[in-house]
């Protein structure tokens, strides 16, 4: 008890080495909560661009002059199936027809939730790429 609250003293604070220790802390638990959610496809060895800490690819976005030349760009680089992040929304790209005839045909149920960018008003909204869920 008496170490922590040493610890805690505002006197110890006060020292140099504690408030670089203490900023280096907070740098680095910010550094992993912006990057938690983009670590699930590198478990599972999909390739794509290393996004940024909540930004995700926005810049790579930025720097392509466009989503679709961002697209073309890493389809070329990492393979026909590859994922990028937009914002903290990780997306898996399909860019092989065959593949994609597979995933929106036999295997729909297990593909659901797409991302969208805007929503469509009724009866637009009712279509099989905006379906959620058990819709």
């Amino acid at each position: 008890m008496e170490l922590l609250r040493q610890i805690l003293c505002p006197d110890s604070l006060a020292h140099p080495a504690a408030m670089a220790s203490l900023l280096f802390l907070v740098v680095l638990l910010f550094y992993w909560h912006g990057m938690r959610g983009f670590t699930d496809f590198k478990k599972m060895n999909v390739p794509g661009p290393k996004p940024l800490p909540f930004h995700g690819n926005v810049l790579d976005l930025w720097r392509h002059g466009g989503l679709h030349l961002m697209l073309f760009d890493c389809a070329k680089k990492y393979g026909k199936v590859f994922a990028i992040s937009l914002g903290s929304k990780l997306s898996l790209v399909v860019a092989d027809p065959e593949l994609v005839r597979q995933i929106m045909i036999k295997d729909f149920p297990r593909f659901r939730n797409r991302l969208t960018f805007e929503k469509l008003k009724s009866p637009l909204d009712k279509n099989v790429l905006d379906a959620k869920d058990d819709t």
